[in-house]
C-alpha cells in the first residue's frame, strides 16, 4: 500500500498519472487499485465546479482504463441525501452531490447510510446503487470498528425486515433510557 497526500484542491488526474508512473518507475511498484478520497477536494475549475468534478471522472476513469487498474472514487451526497440518512432511509444515486455525470460514468456505485443508532453500534447499511454488468439493487449490513480502524468487520445480505427490527429496538432503548 502506498498512501499518497496532496493539499487541498491540488490533486488533478494528470498529477495522479504522474504518481502512478513514479511509483513504477522508482520502486517497482505498479498498484492493482487507487483509491481517490475525495473527488470533490481535487483542484476544480472554480468557475464551474460541477462540469469540472465530472471531467475529474471522467478523466480518472480514463486513466484506470488506460492502466488497467481498479479506480475507487469516494464523493459526498446532496443535502438532501443528508436528510434522507438522517431519517433512516437510503442514500442512493440521485443524492450524489455536484454533477449527476458522476453515476453515469461509474461502473459501480455504492451508498452508506446509517442512523444515529446504527453508528451508535457500529453498523452502517450498503446499497449497491449501480451496477454496469448486473443488476444491483442489493443491500448489505455491516459491522464496524473504526476505534480500530477497521470498516467492516463482517457483511451479510440485509434482512427485508431490518428496518422494522431497528425501528423497535431504538424504541426499546428509548423506553430504558426514559426510566
Amino acid at each position: 500500500i502506498v498512501v499518497v497526500g496532496y493539499a487541498m484542491n491540488e490533486l488533478t488526474p494528470a498529477k495522479l498519472e504522474a504518481a502512478i508512473d513514479h511509483e513504477a518507475t522508482v520502486h517497482g511498484f505498479v498498484p492493482d487499485m487507487v483509491m481517490v478520497d475525495y473527488l470533490g477536494i481535487m483542484k476544480n475549475d472554480i468557475r464551474d465546479i460541477r462540469n469540472s468534478v465530472g471531467q475529474n471522472a471522467k478523466d480518472l476513469r480514463g486513466l484506470a482504463q488506460r492502466r488497467n487498474i481498479a479506480m475507487v472514487i469516494a464523493q459526498q451526497v446532496s443535502r438532501e441525501g443528508k436528510k434522507v440518512e438522517d431519517a433512516g432511509q437510503l442514500v442512493d444515486v440521485q443524492h450524489a452531490a455536484e454533477d449527476w455525470s458522476l453515476i453515469g460514468t461509474s461502473d459501480v456505485a455504492l451508498t452508506l447510510s446509517r442512523t444515529k443508532l446504527e453508528t451508535d453500534l457500529g453498523l452502517i447499511r450498503l446499497l449497491t446503487a449501480k451496477v454496469r454488468s448486473e443488476a444491483g439493487g442489493y443491500i448489505t449490513l455491516c459491522t464496524q470498528d473504526y476505534p480500530r480502524g477497521q470498516f467492516v468487520l463482517e457483511a451479510h445480505r440485509l434482512p427485508s425486515k431490518y428496518k422494522d427490527l431497528r425501528d423497535a429496538f431504538a424504541g426499546k432503548l428509548e423506553g430504558e433510557r426514559g426510566r
